[in-house]
């Protein structure tokens, strides 16, 4: 089983179009629990 460079460069960019994406819908939403849980970490 070998994969090109090429196919993982694809595949790694469409995770991150699919993870940008997500974020941009749920940015509003999820911003709130992200500030909750830094401030858990950094107390």
């Amino acid at each position: 089983m070998s994969t090109t460079p090429n196919n993982i460069i694809i595949l790694f960019i469409q995770v991150k179009l699919l993870i940008s994406s997500l974020n941009i819908k749920s940015l509003k939403k999820s911003k709130n629990k992200v500030v909750e849980v830094f401030e858990k970490w950094t107390f």
